[in-house]
């Protein structure tokens, strides 16, 4: 019986090609499959989400504090996730246009974390300062947290690559897929912090 399915979207990372960060690598193996299933296909590659430092949020408003196990100085480009859905819509609504992409999507800034860590101030109204953490500490209190060792030593690869490389992209391609400029760090910050307590 032929295939029903006209369009595989598959949410890939932004860099699958570095194999020390094994869990980017292996969705490099899913693109490939891709590639041989037959099938017509979209690959979005996104960067890291501005959504991921909420989870430090309360950290830097109660401490002033923004800790990271990886240089301060490492540059990363960003994506609000608000855009990166807008742009997964607009791919499964137009279809064939799409087939046989592969599409980086990033934001148009590259930030280090001391720059993130300035953003947030001045959002918060009071100083926050990048503190790059102990990688064996960091590890040590993963382990106490009961988390398992796959998952820590996979990412502490993460983490020494993005000491050494940060992990930057282009923007102009989720530019065009959007039909505008993808929100700017600071943009996102202001809509969408959380209340102080």
């Amino acid at each position: 019986q032929k295939n029903s399915l006209r369009h595989f979207v598959f949410h890939s990372v932004l860099h699958p090609q570095v194999k020390v960060m094994t869990h980017h690598w292996n969705k490099l193996q899913v693109e490939a499959l891709l590639f041989e299933s037959g099938l017509g296909y979209t690959i979005l590659q996104p960067a890291a989400y501005m959504q991921n430092v909420l989870g430090y949020w309360q950290k830097m408003v109660d401490d002033g504090i923004y800790a990271v196990p990886y240089s301060v100085d490492a540059q990363f480009s960003m994506v609000d996730l608000d855009d990166l859905g807008q742009a997964a819509a607009r791919v499964i609504r137009e279809g064939k246009a799409h087939y046989q992409a592969i599409y980086e999507c990033c934001g148009v800034q590259i930030l280090t974390n001391n720059e993130i860590a300035e953003c947030v101030s001045a959002v918060i109204g009071r100083q926050v300062k990048a503190v790059a953490l102990d990688r064996g500490e960091w590890a040590n209190s993963m382990r106490a947290k009961g988390a398992a060792e796959n998952t820590i030593s996979t990412l502490l690869g993460m983490f020494e690559y993005y000491d050494q490389y940060g992990f930057a992209g282009n923007g102009n391609v989720l530019t065009w897929l959007l039909g505008r400029t993808p929100a700017r760090f600071e943009e996102f910050l202001n809509r969408s912090k959380p209340s102080n307590r």
